[in-house]
This record gives C-alpha cells, structure tokens and sequence, in this order.
C-alpha cells in the first residue's frame, strides 16, 4: 500500500509539472467585456462586497459591507440590517425568499404593503441564551430549511422555528452539496448535518488547513470538489465511500489543474461551477481564473484584462450567462463566454487597427503606429496578460499586407517592407503604399495602390528572398487608391475614392503596362462619383457605394458593365445605405459594414431566405475595416480596440427578460408603490382621490448587457392612445388626469432589439364630490326644488300683477277726470298769459337788441326802439316802405325763406348769421333768432325776431380762419418733406434688402451643410437687415472647412467685412489649397488688414476686424482641427467637455497692423456622437426684459450642456424660444450665431 501512495504521489507531482510547463501555450483571446461598478456608482463609503445573487425577475444582490445593495440595471438601493452591521452572506429558497448573514444579525428581506424591499430580523425570536450568535459568515438553504452558519453555532430555521445545533468548532463555513449541508473546519476538516448533528465527513482529516479559507463545489452525481487555500483543489467521491470498501486515497483524490502553481502563488478564496463543463474560481491577488471540468486553464480575468480588482470575494453566475465578482474594491460584471473579445491599450498596442494578417500562424496587425505582431504567451503570475509586440522601423500607417513566394510584406514609411518574423528591412522605395494586388495573369507581377494612382512592380525568388524591378505606372491619379480587386479574367478593378471606378483590362500577357484603362460613372449606374469599393463574391462583382450594394451586369456584345442596386441587400440592408466593406467567409456568411446596421452578417436560413445579423456587434461601435482569416475569425478594428469575433462560440442573444415598474408616486410626496412584487406579495392597483391626480412612474429592466443604452416605452391605458416612442428616459409624469381607470405599461429593449415583457400597474382616481352620483342626486333635487319654488313666486308675481291692474284702471280713471278739469284752467291761464305777453312787449321795446314782431304770415307789425336805433329809421312805416312789409322782402338773408319755412314748420326758433347794412349804408354782422308765439291750440301766432350786432365776432372768426389756413400750408410743406424722406429711407432700405440677399447668396445653405454634417442646425439671427456675424463652409480634397465669424460692427459695416471675410476665405482655400487652420486666420488677417488700410489716416486707431473659429474636418481619419481667433467653440464627447482655447488676437485688429499675429491649432480625435457648438457673443450679450442684466456666458454654456442630448431640431427650437423669452420686448443687443453639429459614422 505505501509504495502505491508513493507511486501515484510522484504521478501527481509529474502530472501538475506538465501541465504547467506545457500546456499553458492555449488559444489566446482578448479581453472579455467588463463593467465595472465603483462605490461611487453604487453610493456607499464600503467598497468591499461578500456574495452575490439574483431573484427570479433578474434583480441583483450583493452583501456589501453597509447592508445589502440592490440593482436593476438603472439604479442602486442599500437596504441596511437591523445593527448596521457587515453583511457577509445572501441565500434564496425556492419561493424567492433572501436570507441574509450579518455580523451579530440575521433574518431575510420582505416587502411591505406598497412593496418596500426592508430587513426583518429574526434574531429577536431566538432564546435569550442564544442571542451572542457572532458572524453569520454562510446561510445555507436546502429541503430542510435554512442554515445560518454561526461562530460557534448553527441556527436551523423552519416553519418559523428554530433548532441550535452547538458546536466547539470555531470559523465554520456552509455549502449545500445534494441537499445536504456540509461545514468546514480548518483545524479539524470537514462535517456534515445530520438529523440536526454534525457528523465527521470521513478520510478528510487530511484537509486541515491553516487557513480558513475553504469551498465546496458540485462535480458530478456523487462528487464535489474542495479547494482550501494553500493545499489545493481534491476531489471527493462519496459515491464510492458509501459503497463501503473504499480507501482514503481513492476517496480524496487531489485534483489537478494547469493553474495550481497560480492558485498558490494568489491565494485561492472561493469558486462556482459556471454550467457542466466551466467554474470560475476567485483569488485573493490573482483575479478570476477560468478552468474546464478537466482542469484546462481557459482564461484568467484580472486587473491586466479590465477588472478593477485583484481581490476576489465572491462569484455568480446569472440568468444572462454573465459573471458577476464581489471584490475588495467593488463590484464587476463580465461576460466571460462572449464570442467577442477585445485587444487595447492593455494588451501593448497603440494606434488605430488598420490591417491583419496571419502568416506562418503569427498574426500581424497594422496601425497607424506601424506593425504588430502577436507572440506565443505562457501564463505565470507575473505574465498573465496576452501583450502584443512592436516591430521596430515600421513606423507607419500599415493599411494592408501581402505574401509573396510565401514572404511577408507590408508599406513602409517611404516604400515597401519586408517581414521576417519579429524584424523588418526596406525592400524599395516608391512613396506611401495604400493596397496591394496580384492576379493569376501576372504571377510575378505585384500591384500597387498609392496616393497617385496604381502602379506595379516586377518580383521573383532570389536566395531566401524576392528581388523587385522598378517601379511603374498604369493609371495615373490624383486621388489614393484604397481599394483593389481581381476579377475571374485576372483583369483588376479599383477606386480611387473620388472619381467612380476604374476598371483596367490587361490586352498584353507579358506588359501590365500595356492595358487598358476604363473609367465608370454615373452614368454607368452608378450612384456617386466617390467611394465606390469593389468586391468579388462568389466570382460576382458588387459594389459597395454610399447609396448601397450594386452587383454589376456586362452589357450584350460590350465589354463594359452596367451597374444596378443589388435587390437582395437593399430588401435586407434598407435603401440608400452607406455601405463601407463586404466580404463572404468560407461558410457562406457575407459579411458587411455599414452605417445603419453598423457590423453585420447576412445568409440563408433553412429556407433558403436570407436574413441578417448584427446583434453581436452593438458593443463595438464603429467598425471602420475588417478582416476574414482562414478559421473563418472575424477582426475588427475600431477608434479605439481591436475586436476578434470566434464564429465557433456562440452566445444567446433572443434571451427574455422582464421590465420593472420601480416606484411610483403621487403629488410628488405620496409613495403607492415601491417596486417589489415577487410571487404577487403586492396588491398592484391604487385608488387615489381626486387631489392625487398627478402620478409619476418610474422604472428598470434587469438586463446588464450595456444597460445604459436600454430604450423604454410606456402607455397609460385610459389617457394615452398609443404606447410612446423609445427612449432612454426611466421616469414618466402625468399630470391632471381626470377621474377614471387607468393602467400603466411599459416595456424595455435592450442593445440586440429584443424586448422585454411588460409590467404593469393599475390606478383608479375617484371623481371630485361635485362630480359624484351623490352630488348629482343633490344638483337633481336642488333642480326641483328650484322648479317648485320657481312656479310658486310666478304664481305669486300674477296674483300681485293683477292686483296692481286694477289699482291702475282705478287711477287712470281718476287721471281722466283730473285732465279735464286742467284742460278748464289751461284755457283760463292762455287768458291770463295773452295779457302778459301785452305786459312783455314793454319790456321788448326797453332791449339794447333789435327786435321785430310779425303776424303768423311774416307780415312785419312793430319794431322796437333799439332796431330804429340800430338800423336808422324812424319808424315802423319808414322800414316798410325801404324794406318792404313782410320779412321776406325786408331781410337781406339768401336763405329767409328756407329759414322762415323751417320755423313755421317746426315751430321751433331757428338762427341765422347775416351780413346787413343800415340806412346810411354801413355793413355789419348780425345773428337773428325767430321765435314761433303759439296759442293754447299749438297754432302759430306771432313771429318775433331778435337781432345782435356780432361784427367783432366775425372779424375774429376771419383771423382765426387765416391763421388756420397758415398752418394747413406749413402742415402740408411738412407733409410733402416727409414724403421725400420716406421715399429715401426707401432707396436705402430696399438697397440695404438686397444688400441682404447677396450676403444670404454667399452664406452656404442648410442642404450644404447637411450633404456633410447631417445632423446639425444654425441659430441665425441678425439684428438689423443685414448681419455682421457670418458663418461659411468650403470642401477640398475630402477635407470640410467650416467657420462662424463675428465681424465688427454690424448693419451695413458688419455685413460689408462679412462678405470681404467669406471672399478671401474661399481665395485662400479653395484657390490656394492653404489647409491648415492657423495659416488660414494668419492669411486671412493680413489680407484683411490690407484692405482695411486703404483710406485709413495714421493716426486712425480704429480696430476693425472679426472674431472668428475655423475648423477643418478629415473624415477619413475623424480629425478635427480648430483655430478660433477670439472665437468661441466647446466639444462634448463622452469623456466630458472640452472648451476650446481662443488666441486673444481678433483678425484684423490693433495690433494685426503693429506685428505678425500667430495662431493656433487644436486637433481633436472624434468619436461616434461627438457634439461640436461654434458660437459668437451675440446670444450671451443679449439683455433681458430687465435692461441691467445680460444672459452671460456661464448661463449659456449651461444651457448647451443640457440640450447637447436632445435632437438637433429640439435644440434649435430651444436656443430660439430660450433667447426671445430672455429678450421679450427689449431691442436686440448683436447680432446672434449658433452652429451645433453632430457627429456620426464616417
């Protein structure tokens, strides 16, 4: 028997060596996905985390050392036991319960009535004698209910019971192996519970440890394994011991794994098996390590592959398939069995991915650095991370590589490269190298793609190498060629970018100088000149363009081709798609990248229909190229990381998954409802009084799989009339809502388009009272009352109506009686009145007026003295016989008869103006009032007139009529010069109107800007007709140039030195070819300098100029570079702000004309969704509705960072609505200008 020990002792020994130093060369992928979450991000000052585990909806748990932390992919809650104590231990029975072990504490978590996560302790319901617990360090749950693992105690819950198992042993540890519960013990080993006894888990004396670190995992029916810090990982076969005949060595069996030396070295501390065939243990200083069920090494996961911690405390693994890590310092989430993995600058190289290339099975990858190149990696603990290796003397843009007689090549700095493994030498020199190509028509021959067009050289097998003839031309061009390929004739098509598609037929088999180029366009079908890349699939030439995938069809007795849109992308792609790379794998997948659909794949299912794919690319961003290698592995390079896509793994992206309503709150203080609702433990409906009429809901789903980038839609059934556009939102408020029922739903989507179920929540809101049944009955018997009462004060109204009839006849009689005795005593006083009108013409004759009395005819009977006096007669008959007898004859008044007509008619007094004479002749102005004399019966009997002398009257009236007429003169001269001024301001206007038009002719249109930026806006707002703030917009050599400018001044001046700014800037670009941005402003200030100076005296100091921001935009390498004179501009990316810094010299000022200015420019490196704002000070200068205060640029740049997420016509309609809210009715300040862009895939 011992020398069988010894020999299977040294066996293991040999074994463990083997697998260490051999087997640790293993197929290396890159970096897993990994979200790390800090104490920050979960709101605690601990950042130590002790086991974690899931609920059935897909809600996290971690004990943490404040409490237990809840997440559901949007937001973090603590829930804190009864002591505030460390949790170190979480366990959930079958109906979803989770029990929780704490320092000096246990008990579970329950919701209350509105669905309240909280703490219940049950340590109260324990015995006084048993209440000193100690840590609850496990909490094991099997068909027999719960174990709490105590310092030296085990606490037994059932039924709402409890049993104490008692113990001697001290730092226990639980695991649940097949239902039963099994305890470790450092000093003794390993135990188990029996009918509530620890029984001696036999031959395990041999696991003593000294270290408490122990841990249990399933291996097969029958078998665990038990790894103890510093001794290793056994495997334990109880199935054998309890066949009764089995020996210790053939029950507690070391178990080997390639990683051992590694578990030693980093201290091994806990461990899950992930599914049959994968566990994951964690280290104290090591990380995550992977291993199969065999004990092969997969994987090791730490702080040299993106996790944030070394330190390992706890591991689960969730619904998703995603590896959860409690760690010293914080929590991660890993998605270990990804297909996709990822290489950055943690694995050793810098640059953009441009190429890559498997050539005597090294992979070699080009950037923008140079080469790389990938060597064979052996884990140890101090090189546990896969690290690319730099070749010196490649320091170049690497855009593609080519064997040769089995030889490596690849551009150089100024030619071609040749590789030798991990060294390169310069083969020739023939400028920069963009592709490469050969063709079976010309074996020997290689072609090259370069900045001037397409070239070749001749190669062939000289010693170990090739030796290369010169270099020379086939096409000339001015534009790169990027993009080659060979067709079934051995004939190569290429595109230069910007001028269609090239097509070169080789007519002579011994010159590939001697060919024949032909040229495509438009008007071959194809939809742009630019950017057409050509592609063979399946010996098939399609054509990947910005407006789609077009296949190519050779005309009928022609040897050119027609291009038309290829039917079966577009169905699946989408119209109009900008579609970048295709290339089909030996599979039959064609795989493409474009800007809709991003990376992709497209094949035939089952029933020969195509379908597309691109779900497992929604976390790489933007893919700008791609390569195939012969394992049918996918690499592609983005901004920032190199992806490997492994088309033989797979993972499951059509998972389920729930979506959460997590609070919900009235009037914003009254909480309904609180998110918890597991095994329906919470009535989901609320009835809420009128009052509590404004509800706001929010929610989550638990999918953790980029859950940042998770959509939601909501309807309120009852208000809403269909559910609401995606978005990224978590919380909807509705306010107002009338009385009624209601249910709110709302669903999730996450990265991969697939959603979740919904949840939902119902709401009832009562009536107000004055819109209840009850208040209706009330408002129903008021209406009758009001009715009854009604009928009852009308019937009342007549009675006192009729009484007042007869009250009034009787009155109306008595009136008859009385009016007839008035009509007597009329009669007697006409009598009495007759003589005094005797009396009154004493007192007529005593007037100082003249005054006439006639009969009922005219007829004149007597004039006083005063009219003798005033007109010169002696008497009545003397007047007569001048005049005549009756007033008609007698008055020298035109209109005496109209006048006397109307007074007999009307018997009325009527007055008149005349202009008389007197006797002797003398003129003058009298006013003449007749007066009807009636008699009882109304019948006229005399005439009186009466007249006064109103010369002085008249001649004031004439004065007074003069002066008006003066005025009337003046009013009109005045007139005519306010005319001959508004005619002027006129010309001006119109002037200054079409002023407008050539300044709007010169600025760029929307349409322009949005051909290059499509998701932008202008803010445009001129304070007078024409503007002195500009903004312009130039495209050269797949460069766009654009620039906002605040000139001097504005009106008229400012407009004029916008226009002289937007003409030089177009001589000096697009004439002058100047690109770079500071040369532009320092050009544009000397020029605007000097054309300033004309006219200008020496001592006029006068700064005229502009503030401007120039920027110039690459799209082929997203580089933006900026120079701004004074300007204003700020860039919003993700990793924050970033204001751009203005040089302080104006163009054109002061001190332009005194020294040459110098400018700077700042290049910026831009990603997917960048934000650009360009903007001058008119915006920020503006006074509001209060003249003393400005809007101020703190309060704008606010402002921009809380529109930069919203889209671009929100942002627009939001920098206009804010400005003329501020503003109101003050007058414009400046001129205002506002240029926002958006960047997207390039």
């Amino acid at each position: 028997m011992n020398k069988k020990r010894i020999f299977i002792f040294c066996l293991l020994v040999f074994l463990t060596g083997y697998f260490y130093s051999v087997a640790q060369v293993y197929r290396e992928s890159g970096s897993p996905f990994i979200q790390n979450y800090t104490d920050k991000d979960y709101g605690t000052n601990s950042p130590q985390n002790w086991s974690i585990l899931q609920d059935a909806r897909g809600v996290m748990y971690i004990a943490n050392t404040e409490g237990v932390l809840e997440y559901d992919g949007k937001n973090w809650r603590l829930i804190k036991v009864s002591n505030n104590s460390i949790v170190w231990s979480l366990a959930k029975d079958t109906k979803g319960v989770i029990y929780v072990g704490a320092v000096g504490e246990f008990g579970y978590l329950a919701p209350d009535n509105i669905g309240r996560l909280s703490y219940i302790s049950l340590l109260s319901k324990l015995k006084p004698e048993d209440l000193n617990c100690g840590d609850v360090k496990d909490v094991c749950i099997t068909s027999e209910g719960v174990y709490f693992i105590c310092k030296n105690s085990i606490i037994h819950y059932k039924n709402n019971t409890f049993n104490i198992i008692k113990t001697d042993l001290q730092q226990m540890k639980g695991f649940v192996f097949e239902n039963t519960v099994y305890i470790t013990q450092k000093d003794n080993g390993i135990y188990y519970i029996d009918r509530e006894r620890l029984v001696f888990l036999p031959y395990t004396e041999q696991l003593k440890s000294n270290f408490k670190e122990y841990f249990i995992l399933p291996f097969c029916k029958g078998k665990f394994l038990i790894s103890i810090r510093g001794k290793g990982i056994f495997l334990y076969d109880k199935e054998k011991l309890d066949s009764g005949n089995a020996s210790a060595n053939e029950v507690v069996i070391p178990f080997i794994t390639e990683a051992d030396a590694y578990f030693k070295e980093n201290s091994l501390l806990t461990g899950i098996q992930i599914n049959n065939e994968q566990y994951a243990y964690g280290t104290l200083s090591g990380g995550i390590v992977i291993t199969d069920r065999d004990g092969f090494l997969l994987q090791i996961i730490n702080k040299n592959r993106g996790l944030q911690s070394n330190g390992v405390y706890a591991l689960f693994f969730d619904k998703n398939n995603n590896l959860w890590a409690g760690l010293v310092n914080g929590i991660s989430k890993i998605e270990i069995n990804s297909p996709l993995t990822k290489f950055n600058e943690l694995n050793g190289f810098e640059g953009l991915a441009l190429s890559i290339k498997k050539h005597n099975n090294k992979t070699y990858i080009g950037t923008t650095n140079g080469i790389y190149y990938m060597p064979e990696h052996k884990i140890n603990s101090t090189n546990d991370r896969y690290s690319f290796k730099y070749i010196k003397n490649t320091a170049a843009s690497t855009w593609a590589f080519v064997e040769l007689n089995n030889i490596l090549y690849a551009p150089g700095p100024i030619g071609l490269l040749e590789v030798r493994d991990t060294t390169v030498h310069s083969v020739f020199e023939c400028g920069q190298i963009l592709s490469f190509t050969t063709t079976p028509k010309f074996p020997d021959i290689i072609f090259i793609g370069q900045r001037s067009g397409l070239a070749f050289t001749r190669f062939q097998k000289f010693g170990t190498g090739n030796v290369f003839s010169a270099v020379e031309e086939i096409q000339r061009s001015e534009n790169p060629v990027w993009r080659t390929a060979v067709d079934e004739n051995g004939d190569i098509w290429y595109s230069d970018k910007y001028s269609g598609l090239y097509h070169v037929v080789f007519s002579d088999k011994n010159n590939p100088g001697k060919s024949k180029v032909i040229n495509y366009d438009t008007t071959n079908g194809l939809p742009r000149m630019d950017y057409n890349y050509p592609y063979f699939l399946e010996n098939k030439l399609y054509i990947a363009t910005q407006k789609g995938v077009f296949r190519a069809e050779k005309i009928k007795g022609s040897e050119k081709y027609h291009f038309f849109p290829d039917e079966i992308s577009t169905q699946i792609l989408g119209a109009n798609v900008d579609v970048k790379q295709l290339t089909s794998d030996t599979a039959g997948r064609i795989w493409i990248q474009s800007d809709k659909n991003g990376m992709c794949y497209i094949e035939k299912n089952k029933n020969g229909v195509w379908k597309m794919q691109n779900k497992p690319f929604k976390s790489t961003g933007y893919v700008f190229r791609f390569y195939i290698d012969e394992n049918n592995t996918v690499w592609m390079c983005t901004n920032h990381e190199l992806y490997k896509y492994e088309q033989k793994f797979t993972k499951i992206y059509e998972q389920t998954f729930p979506s959460l309503i997590r609070k919900i709150v009235a009037n914003n203080d009254s909480v309904l409802f609180m998110g918890y609702n597991l095994n329906d433990s919470v009535k989901l409906k609320s009835v809420l009084s009128y009052s509590l009429n404004t509800v706001s809901f929010e929610f989550s789903a638990p999918f953790y799989d980029n859950e940042v980038d998770i959509e939601f839609s909501y309807k309120l059934e009852g208000f809403d009339k269909s559910w609401s556009n995606w978005s990224k939102e978590t919380k909807k408020e509705y306010t107002n809502l009338p009385e009624g029922d209601y249910v709110f739903r709302v669903k999730a989507k996450n990265i991969y388009d697939v959603e979740s179920s919904e949840d939902s929540y119902k709401i009832k809101i009562l009536a107000p009272f004055y819109r209840t049944y009850v208040a209706y009955a009330i408002y129903l018997i008021v209406f009758v009352l009001v009715i009854f009462g009604s009928i009852k004060i009308y019937n009342q109204r007549l009675i006192r109506k009729n009484i007042r009839l007869e009250l009034l006849v009787k009155e109306r009689t008595a009136e008859v009686e009385q009016q007839k005795e008035e009509l007597s005593t009329q009669a007697e006083h006409l009598e009495l009145n007759n003589r005094e009108l005797e009396k009154l013409s004493i007192v007529a004759s005593e007037t100082s007026n003249a005054i006439l009395i006639m009969d009922a005819e005219g007829n004149i009977e007597w004039i006083n003295e005063s009219f003798k006096r005033i007109y010169g007669f002696v008497d009545r008959d003397e007047y007569c016989r001048e005049k005549g007898v009756d007033i008609l004859k007698a008055s020298s008044s035109p209109r005496i008869v109209e006048i006397i007509n109307e007074c007999l008619s009307d018997k009325k007094a009527v007055v008149y103006d005349n202009y008389t004479e007197t006797k002797s002749g003398h003129k003058f102005w009298a006013q003449t009032t007749i007066t009807p004399i009636l008699d009882a019966s109304g019948n006229i009997k005399k005439l009186v007139a009466i007249d006064s002398d109103i010369t002085q009257i008249k001649e004031a009236e004439a004065e007074i009529k003069q002066q008006n007429e003066e005025i009337t003169t003046q009013r009109e001269l005045l007139a005519k010069a306010n005319n001959e001024l508004r005619y002027t301001n006129k010309l001006i206007t119109d002037s200054i109107k079409y002023s407008k038009r050539i300044q709007e002719a010169l600025l760029p249109s929307m349409k322009l800007i949005q051909t290059h930026f499509s998701d932008s806006f202008i803010f445009y707002k001129p304070r007078d007709i024409v503007s002195g703030d500009f903004y312009w917009m130039s495209y050269q050599a797949n460069k766009v140039f654009f620039a906002i400018a605040d000139c001097t001044g504005h009106g008229v001046p400012g407009a004029l030195l916008s226009m002289i700014g937007s003409t030089i800037l177009n001589e000096l670009i697009n004439e002058k070819g100047i690109t770079s941005p500071s040369k532009i402003l320092e050009y544009l200030s000397l020029r605007i300098v000097t054309a300033l100076e004309k006219g200008r005296e020496p001592d006029d100091i006068q700064s005229d100029g502009m503030d401007i921001t120039l920027c110039c935009w690459d799209k082929d390498f997203r580089e933006l570079k900026i120079a701004s004179a004074n300007g204003h501009a700020c860039l919003y990316s993700k990793t924050g702000i970033q204001e751009v810094k203005a040089d302080i010299y104006s163009i054109g000022d002061i001190f332009s004309h005194n020294q040459n200015i110098e400018y700077t420019t700042h290049t910026y490196h831009i990603e997917e969704g960048d934000m650009l704002y360009m903007y001058t000070d008119g915006y920020q200068d503006q006074f509001g509705k209060q003249e003393s205060q400005k809007f101020m640029a703190t309060r704008f740049e606010q402002m921009l960072t809380e529109l930069q997420s919203l889209a671009m016509k929100e942002q627009l309609s939001k920098l206009s609505s804010t400005f003329e809210a501020w503003k109101g009715a003050t007058h414009q300040t400046d001129d205002v200008l506002v240029m926002g862009i958006r960047f997207h895939s390039f």
